[in-house]
């Protein structure tokens, strides 16, 4: 927040004190047709989220006759607009003119502040606004109240310089955000093209385009011609696990750790909250779980189902429930990693949810089904060069988001650091 020590050069003043005029808005009636669907945009608090800088479009248009026949009010380019109600806070400059609602408000600036700066300190006070707050479900501010907020304004070209440099993190967090949208849209074809063309010797995908010799058809479609198709019985144990609710203690029981549907996420386990089972101590090997099994929950989500995520012996010794079935690979024809990562496919989606029973929300699959999974098998040299080119994908989004993550908490020290004036910009 700003400091109570004024930094040489800056002043203490009340928001309000930079702000010359207040424009709010309103909505057109939604029963009369010809007000909407028009050409102005109409900004609400629906069209704000923490990252908007400008407002140039919107979710919903006026028309002409519906801004002249309600509240509404049509904003000029370059204003700032901040929401009053709900999202409190949140605020973007106009990025050309539109048409505003009751919970938004325009700011109209003198000379002594710059738009962009402006922006920067409302984003950094929102703490604040919030805390300023009232209402039982939503909450909003009065403008009055957000007027005499103090802050400390440093000199004019000051503040276009600390927005000068915020706005370089910002260009970096966007281009690095684009990036990784970009690879994940590429996950799932590059994932497609591994498991229906392989790598050939040099590790390139083949080309069924310019080789069809190498490709033969399948259940499945068109596959390499050295690959097979095995059921999953035929290739790897499937087995439930313990079952829940059973009243045993004593001589001969033993106490153990035991994963449940929770922990077993999507492509990985969650392993902060871990249940205890007692079971007979002869029961130990029949359930105990080995580094290499595969964990596949039975039922839920349409997206979750017949999820693969391999145990690597996080916690040992250690059970798992008779919802979660552990898939036990033959090595000689399957890597428990190819394994997890076919079952996570388009492909092995679409058959756990053809295969599955479902009802409203949510599907199940028992052992006969999820053992009857036909599984593509290429040779275990080359499953294990299909894990390598994909986990280097993975690697370089998991590289990417900690990153952005990087550049994220970079820009909350700059924040604090230049809107305070704990550090001068004429010393960067």
């Amino acid at each position: 927040m700003p400091i109570n020590s004024v930094s040489l050069g800056w002043v203490n003043c009340f928001l309000g004190d930079v702000i010359v005029r207040v424009v709010g808005g309103g909505t057109p009636s939604r029963g009369i047709s010809a007000y909407w669907m028009g050409n102005i945009p109409w900004a609400s608090v629906k069209d704000f989220t923490d990252d908007t800088k400008y407002i140039q479009n919107t979710e919903e248009h006026i028309s002409f006759s519906g801004l002249a026949n309600s509240s509404a009010n049509l904003i000029e380019v370059g204003i700032p607009v901040i929401c009053t109600r709900m999202a409190v806070g949140r605020a973007a400059i106009t990025g050309n003119s539109i048409a505003i609602n009751q919970y938004l408000k325009a700011l109209y600036l003198d000379n002594n502040i710059y738009s962009k700066y402006l922006l920067l300190l409302l984003k950094f006070l929102r703490p604040k606004f919030e805390s300023l707050s009232i209402g039982s479900t939503v909450k909003g501010i009065n403008i009055d109240q957000l007027l005499t907020i103090c802050i400390s304004l440093p000199p004019l070209y000051e503040q276009r310089r600390i927005a000068e440099i915020l706005d370089t993190v910002d260009d970096a967090i966007a281009r690095t955000s684009s990036l990784i949208i970009k690879l994940k849209q590429t996950k799932a074809g590059l994932l497609q093209d591994l498991l229906t063309r392989g790598l050939d010797n040099d590790g390139k995908l083949r080309d069924q385009q310019a080789h069809p010799e190498q490709f033969k058809d399948s259940l499945l479609g068109q596959i390499p011609k050295d690959w097979e198709i095995r059921l999953l019985s035929t290739v790897a144990e499937v087995n439930s696990g313990v079952t829940l609710g059973r009243n045993i203690s004593g001589v001969g029981t033993i106490e153990l750790p035991y994963l449940r549907v929770a922990n077993v996420q999507d492509g990985y386990l969650e392993l902060t909250d871990i249940k205890t089972i007692r079971v007979y101590k002869e029961e130990i090997t029949r359930f105990l779980l080995q580094p290499g099994d595969v964990l596949m929950n039975e039922g839920g989500d349409y997206d979750k189902l017949g999820r693969g995520t391999v145990w690597n012996g996080q916690i040992v010794p250690c059970l798992h429930q008779n919802h979660v079935f552990r898939v036990r690979p033959n090595g000689d024809y399957l890597i428990s990693e190819f394994l997890a990562l076919v079952s996570g496919s388009a492909y092995g989606k679409r058959f756990f949810i053809l295969s599955s029973k479902q009802s409203t929300n949510l599907a199940s699959i028992n052992s006969t089904q999820l053992k009857s999974f036909p599984i593509p098998c290429p040779t275990i040299l080359e499953q294990q060069r299909i894990l390598s080119v994909f986990k280097l994908h993975e690697t370089r989004i998991r590289t990417e988001e900690a990153y952005l993550n990087k550049l994220k908490l970079q820009k909350q020290g700059l924040m604090q650091d230049l809107l305070t004036g704990k550090v001068r910009v004429k010393n960067l």
